[in-house]
Protein backbone atom coordinates (compact mmCIF):
# COMPACT_ATOMS: atom_id res chain seq x y z
CA UNK A 1 0.00 0.00 0.00
CA UNK A 2 1.21 3.91 -0.99
CA UNK A 3 1.95 5.95 2.05
CA UNK A 4 -1.06 8.71 1.19
CA UNK A 5 -3.15 5.47 -0.79
CA UNK A 6 -6.79 5.68 0.79
CA UNK A 7 -8.14 2.13 1.40
CA UNK A 8 -10.90 2.02 -1.56
CA UNK A 9 -8.07 3.09 -4.02
CA UNK A 10 -5.95 0.37 -2.66
CA UNK A 11 -9.00 -1.97 -2.60
CA UNK A 12 -9.73 -1.30 -6.14
CA UNK A 13 -6.10 -1.96 -7.32
CA UNK A 14 -6.14 -4.97 -5.68
CA UNK A 15 -9.21 -6.46 -6.92
CA UNK A 16 -8.52 -5.36 -10.78
CA UNK A 17 -4.90 -7.32 -10.04
CA UNK A 18 -7.44 -9.99 -8.79
CA UNK A 19 -9.56 -10.23 -11.67
CA UNK A 20 -7.22 -10.45 -13.78
CA UNK A 21 -5.59 -13.89 -11.82
CA UNK A 22 -9.41 -15.06 -11.97
CA UNK A 23 -9.92 -14.78 -15.90
CA UNK A 24 -6.47 -16.60 -16.29
CA UNK A 25 -7.90 -19.29 -14.00
CA UNK A 26 -6.58 -18.52 -10.73
CA UNK A 27 -8.93 -19.41 -7.94
CA UNK A 28 -9.28 -16.93 -5.15
CA UNK A 29 -11.35 -17.06 -1.84
CA UNK A 30 -12.11 -14.09 -0.28
CA UNK A 31 -10.18 -15.22 3.01
CA UNK A 32 -6.93 -15.87 1.28
CA UNK A 33 -7.06 -11.99 -0.56
CA UNK A 34 -7.73 -10.60 3.06
CA UNK A 35 -4.93 -12.24 4.70
CA UNK A 36 -2.63 -10.51 1.76
CA UNK A 37 -4.07 -7.38 2.38
CA UNK A 38 -3.66 -7.57 6.19
CA UNK A 39 0.05 -8.14 5.37
CA UNK A 40 0.57 -5.33 3.20
CA UNK A 41 -1.04 -2.18 4.28
CA UNK A 42 0.82 0.46 5.76
CA UNK A 43 1.44 1.16 9.08
CA UNK A 44 -1.47 3.87 10.41
CA UNK A 45 -3.47 0.58 10.20
CA UNK A 46 -1.80 -1.28 12.71
CA UNK A 47 -4.32 -0.73 15.04
CA UNK A 48 -7.44 -2.13 13.31
CA UNK A 49 -5.38 -4.84 11.81
CA UNK A 50 -4.99 -6.43 14.95
CA UNK A 51 -8.64 -5.75 16.22
CA UNK A 52 -9.37 -7.61 12.74
CA UNK A 53 -7.12 -10.78 13.85
CA UNK A 54 -8.13 -10.86 17.19
CA UNK A 55 -11.91 -10.76 17.19
CA UNK A 56 -13.07 -11.34 14.14
CA UNK A 57 -12.64 -14.69 12.25
CA UNK A 58 -10.50 -13.79 9.03
CA UNK A 59 -11.47 -17.26 7.28
CA UNK A 60 -15.33 -16.22 7.41
CA UNK A 61 -15.09 -12.45 6.86
CA UNK A 62 -16.69 -11.82 3.36
CA UNK A 63 -14.52 -8.81 1.60
CA UNK A 64 -16.87 -6.29 2.08
CA UNK A 65 -17.04 -6.20 5.92
CA UNK A 66 -13.54 -6.39 5.63
CA UNK A 67 -13.14 -3.28 3.60
CA UNK A 68 -16.43 -1.47 5.41
CA UNK A 69 -14.12 -2.09 8.86
CA UNK A 70 -10.68 -0.85 7.02
CA UNK A 71 -12.85 2.30 5.58
CA UNK A 72 -14.79 2.53 9.11
CA UNK A 73 -11.48 2.78 10.38
CA UNK A 74 -10.15 5.33 8.14
CA UNK A 75 -12.50 7.67 8.14
CA UNK A 76 -12.28 7.68 11.88
CA UNK A 77 -8.71 8.66 11.48
CA UNK A 78 -9.30 11.90 9.14
CA UNK A 79 -12.31 12.96 11.11
CA UNK A 80 -9.89 13.08 14.14
CA UNK A 81 -7.22 14.37 12.06
CA UNK A 82 -8.97 17.47 10.05
CA UNK A 83 -9.27 15.39 6.93
CA UNK A 84 -5.56 15.31 6.01
CA UNK A 85 -4.32 12.31 4.93
CA UNK A 86 -0.92 10.83 7.37
CA UNK A 87 1.60 9.26 5.88
CA UNK A 88 4.10 7.24 8.59
CA UNK A 89 7.67 6.34 7.01
CA UNK A 90 8.30 2.88 7.97
CA UNK A 91 10.95 3.52 9.99
CA UNK A 92 9.83 6.06 11.86
CA UNK A 93 8.04 3.53 14.41
CA UNK A 94 10.35 0.33 14.01
CA UNK A 95 14.09 1.03 14.35
CA UNK A 96 16.15 -0.85 12.60
CA UNK A 97 18.55 -3.98 13.59
CA UNK A 98 21.42 -3.32 11.17
CA UNK A 99 24.88 -2.26 12.99
CA UNK A 100 27.05 0.59 10.93
CA UNK A 101 28.86 -0.44 8.32
CA UNK A 102 32.23 0.77 6.68
CA UNK A 103 32.39 1.23 2.93
CA UNK A 104 34.11 -2.16 2.61
CA UNK A 105 30.50 -3.95 4.89
CA UNK A 106 32.90 -3.93 7.57
CA UNK A 107 31.73 -2.90 11.62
Amino acid sequence: MKSLESISDYHTRIMVIVNHMRRNGEAFMDARITKKILRSLNLRFNYIIVAIEEYKEVDKLTMNEFMGSLQAYEQKILKRNGDKKISIPYNQNYPSNKTDTNKNGLQ
